[in-house]
């Protein structure tokens, strides 16, 4: 591959990381947030232990209000922690997965997430036992100068999931419990 072909190539890896994180950036500055919202990693995504486990434990006390969770789980390892969860008595959380990928998931109301960045893929879960979620609605937009949302195509249908395309999105998706 020739010097030129490899720069432009690099130019574009560029743009398209700088993209992302003007708009996680933009998200994250302008955009009304809910605080008591924690996402979770620990060890890819794989297990949930050490340091991680131990400030999850410790946000789940009255003392730092209702704090809710969203733990990015592998999908093999779904089970594994939501046993784990339930023996520490952590009931409030949502799961998401994903590959090789860059975003941001934000909760703006109870029933509504805001998902931005590209090539992952969340799953929704409740965690009341015998319960489902299901998409209200699901659009793709992007938020204006004064973080309005603006919705330039509904994707409402048989989504199971949340399916970032390989491309920076911004989506919105509201759900309920049944």
């Amino acid at each position: 591959m020739g010097k030129r072909i490899k720069k432009i190539i690099s130019k574009i890896v560029d743009l398209k990381s700088n993209l992302v994180n003007s708009i996680i950036y933009f998200v994250y500055y302008y955009m009304p947030i809910k605080s008591n919202l924690v996402y979770v990693e620990s060890k890819g995504g794989e297990d949930l232990a050490g340091n991680m486990l131990r400030i999850v434990e410790e946000l789940k006390k009255p003392l730092y209000g209702n704090m809710k969770f969203v733990f990015f789980v592998k999908l093999q390892y779904r089970e594994k922690i939501r046993k784990l969860l339930d023996t520490y008595k952590i009931t409030s959380y949502k799961f998401v997965a994903n590959s090789l990928s860059a975003g941001i998931i934000m909760e703006r109301d109870e029933n509504e997430l805001i998902f931005a960045g590209y090539g992952y893929r969340a799953y929704l879960n409740t965690v009341n036992p015998g319960k489902q979620l299901d998409f209200l609605s699901l659009e793709k937009g992007f938020f204006d100068e004064e973080a309005n949302w603006v919705n330039y195509m509904d994707l409402n249908g048989d989504e199971q999931h949340i399916q970032m395309e390989e491309k920076v999105t911004i989506l919105k998706a509201v759900f309920y419990e049944f």
